[in-house]
């Protein structure tokens, strides 16, 4: 299998997922959206515009 290289927004996603993850380990009832990073769905939207104009 070809090994692809992933793009920021993709590298961004799993580092939150990650991070996530770890939070619900802890506290399974917590609440998700104050573990978000900052800013989350403009900094995503920034990276992917990114990568369409070839940044």
């Amino acid at each position: 299998m070809a090994r692809t290289s992933k793009s920021k927004a993709a590298k961004f996603n799993a580092r939150t997922l990650t991070k996530l993850q770890a939070a619900i380990e802890k506290d399974p009832e917590i609440d998700l959206t104050a573990n978000l990073p900052l800013r989350y769905s403009d900094r995503l939207n920034e990276m992917r515009q990114d990568v369409q104009t070839g940044k």
